[in-house]
């Protein structure tokens, strides 16, 4: 007869107080996302709240139609037939700054009716999101119900509810994580693909992936073969070259004011010309792009962990760049967890700042969400944190956990309870007659005619200082992160968490030789 030891029962203990902790917080998400799909339905008939998806929807249609997907005309005739169509001047046209081969995902969209296409993007949406909690959990070994509640926010109300796509971004992030711990190089190659939906972000995985992981080259090469041979196939090589050449920067310039951008042209573009903004931040993405590449081995050595090959390089690039809105700040989500989870000291700490962060951002940006709203974004934020913490705390430890929640908290959210900023798009004030009259025209750039919108007024863009001071929580939280991966020591801590879930059957999907990192990962079979 076998005897448990005290600590295979407090293993025990451990795990089904974690598992309870988990399923928990999926109740509060479940919840969450019933009500959100309720109340929508029954206020708008649709579940898409706003005019994104709309524009997906008609840049389907043109492309259909063999048009230019680009350009304000026939999309500006078929987005203002749909239902949200009314929301903007009839002069102006939502653009879709996509490249050609997810342009191609969005035709799939047109063989439904719009109503039908509006519910399955969104509980596609909402599905990413619960896969993203799955995924990374497997990775990180963190409850996936603190996982989904971190997404609540970001996930499910700022982007499923407005038919946006970087969830699915997330997902191929966290999926190449997974893939890479359980040596799974062309699966991984899949996901950094999958990520390239949203390429200014999803770039930075496929291009660490290519060079530490030399078992990815060849699938990542097909797969930029095929991603290239669908955009020719789906809008041919003269829109192709339009998207590079034209849209890429027109659109970053478009919304150089508006208040949900978190890039570096953003912030300049206040002191300089728009010119000299949209240069500085394409070059700091590549510098930041070349540090995330350069600090990736490093944390993989520091946490033991194939995945921050994968994780690291798209979290770096949120500092700086031309265009980055507040929705495409989760694929950091990924590398946040890894290090709450994986870490120890400062960088468990760097982690669980990070995703209070980013489960609160969204909220911390529009004033017309009051501040209870923002309140609600914080509790989401301090219940996905808790999920990261060690369980059982010495007793002496646990009012310092508690200030810690406190201050980190009060970092996250405490600029924009101080100084709320103002709407980023006051559709009240918008008065099409002070927009250059050449935007208008069928032939005009969708882009050109969308920053005629969002300039038209100064009222119906940033120009006042708390408009930036809500988004120094996120600039303060991605520095320190960064900073922890070089510091000395300080590495992986919990035994139990270590590759967490991929570890047994998961690792023993493939044998495989060690990526291309100066040392051998602790924990390779």
């Amino acid at each position: 007869m076998h005897v448990r030891s005290v600590s295979e029962v407090m293993n025990s203990r451990t795990v089904l107080v974690r598992r309870v902790i988990s399923a928990l917080l999926w109740l509060i998400f479940i919840m969450v996302v019933a009500k959100q799909a309720s109340s929508i339905i029954h206020k708008q008939g649709i579940p898409i709240v706003a005019n994104d998806l709309e524009a997906f929807y008609c840049a389907g249609e043109t492309v259909l139609l063999k048009a230019d997907p680009y350009l304000v005309e026939p999309l500006r005739a078929c987005e203002h037939r749909l239902p949200n169509g009314g929301a903007f001047p009839a002069q102006f046209v939502t653009p879709t700054p996509q490249p050609g081969y997810t342009l191609g995902l969005f035709t799939l969209l047109t063989f439904m009716p719009y109503r039908t296409a509006a519910y399955v993007a969104f509980f596609v949406l909402a599905g990413v999101c619960v896969a993203i909690a799955i995924v990374v959990a497997k990775t990180t070994g963190a409850p996936s119900g603190a996982v989904a509640l971190s997404l609540l926010v970001s996930g499910i109300l700022a982007s499923a509810t407005f038919g946006q796509i970087p969830p699915i971004c997330a997902l191929g992030v966290a999926g190449a994580g997974l893939a890479l711990v359980c040596r799974r190089y062309t699966l991984a190659a899949v996901f950094a693909a999958i990520a390239m939906i949203e390429p200014h972000t999803g770039i930075a995985t496929a291009i660490a992936l290519f060079l530490f992981v030399p078992q990815t080259r060849i699938p990542l090469s097909l797969f930029a073969l095929v991603l290239a041979g669908i955009s020719i196939a789906t809008i041919g090589v003269h829109a192709n070259l339009e998207y590079f050449t034209r849209v890429l920067n027109e659109h970053a310039q478009a919304e150089l004011f508006v208040n949900d951008q978190y890039s570096l042209s953003h912030l300049l573009v206040r002191f300089t010309s728009d010119r000299f903004a949209l240069a500085a931040g394409a070059f700091s993405f590549v510098i930041m792009l070349t540090i995330g590449l350069f600090l990736a081995p490093k944390a993989a050595r520091k946490l033991d962990s194939e995945a921050c090959i994968a994780y690291v390089p798209p979290a770096a690039t949120l500092l700086g760049g031309t265009f980055l809105h507040e929705t495409q700040l989760i694929v950091a989500l990924p590398a946040a967890f890894l290090f709450a989870m994986r870490g120890q000291g400062i960088v468990a700490l760097a982690g669980r700042f990070l995703i209070i962060v980013l489960a609160a951002t969204p909220f911390t940006v529009f004033s017309e969400h009051t501040r209870n709203i923002v309140f609600l974004a914080a509790t989401v934020a301090i219940l996905s944190s808790l999920g990261t913490l060690h369980l059982f705390p010495k007793r002496e430890n646990v009012a310092k956990l508690v200030v810690e929640w406190g201050l980190l908290t009060l970092l996250a959210i405490g600029p924009a309870l101080i100084y709320p900023p103002p709407n980023g798009l006051a559709l009240a004030a918008i008065r099409p007659q002070f927009a250059d009259a050449n935007v208008f025209g069928p032939n005009a750039q969708a882009s050109l005619n969308w920053g005629a919108l969002l300039r038209s007024d100064p009222k119906s863009f940033a120009t006042e200082p708390g408009a930036d001071i809500s988004k120094i929580s996120f600039w303060l939280a991605i520095i320190f992160f960064l900073i922890v991966i070089p510091l000395p020591g300080t590495g992986a801590g919990r035994e139990e968490t270590r590759d967490a879930q991929t570890q047994g059957s998961y690792r023993r999907w493939v044998a495989g030789p060690e990526i291309l990192v100066p040392r051998t990962f602790v924990g390779a079979v």
